[in-house]
């Protein structure tokens, strides 16, 4: 049974949606020379996977703009959703170059998504200086959360924790948009 929207709740889901989307940028970024010495990868190689989360994120921001008008922010969300778990656990179980670039694209493509439905969702959702207010806050989380994921990233590696435990920090804010999502 669908329950009523709750504005506020979706502003909170947007916010840690987009704290996936930061930490999956600067976390990926964190673990780049251990999964190089890890998997045998060239700087070339590295550089090559970072570019699939820049070639999804535009991908996904773009269709999801020119198309939100006609599928809504729900369906949206719910492939940011899958892009997202289906990425990080690929990420987490890779075996080899080409699952981490697959991996990478699908993260990238549900980072795109977030942006490309909660910035109108949170939009319509208010009016006037609260619309305002709330944009300006939903956005403050992506830097916000590029500072926490380098620091959780810094400190695991500091730790000597593998890379895979890292990847496995960016599951906390998917899990917690999908439950603050999940009904309305």
């Amino acid at each position: 049974m669908s329950q009523p929207i709750n504005a506020n709740r979706l502003f909170y889901a947007s916010c840690f949606a987009l704290i996936t989307t930061a930490f999956s940028f600067s976390i990926r970024a964190g673990i780049l020379t251990q999964l190089g010495t890890e998997m045998n990868l060239d700087t070339v190689q590295l550089g090559t996977i970072n570019s699939m989360w820049f070639l999804g994120f535009p991908i996904s921001m773009i269709l999801g703009g020119i198309f939100y008008s006609y599928i809504g922010p729900k369906l949206i969300m719910q492939i940011a959703l899958v892009a997202h778990a289906v990425g990080i656990l690929m990420t987490i179980y890779a075996v080899d170059y080409n699952t981490l670039l697959i991996s990478t694209l699908l993260i990238g493509l549900g980072n795109g998504c977030t942006e490309a439905a909660c910035n109108p969702m949170i939009a319509d959702s208010y009016s006037g200086i609260e619309m305002n207010s709330k944009l300006n806050r939903f956005h403050m989380w992506f830097p916000g959360g590029i500072v926490l994921g380098a620091l959780v990233s810094k400190f695991m590696t500091d730790a000597n924790m593998q890379w895979q435990a890292q990847i496995w920090v960016i599951l906390i804010p998917t899990i917690i948009y999908a439950v603050l999502f999940y009904g309305q």
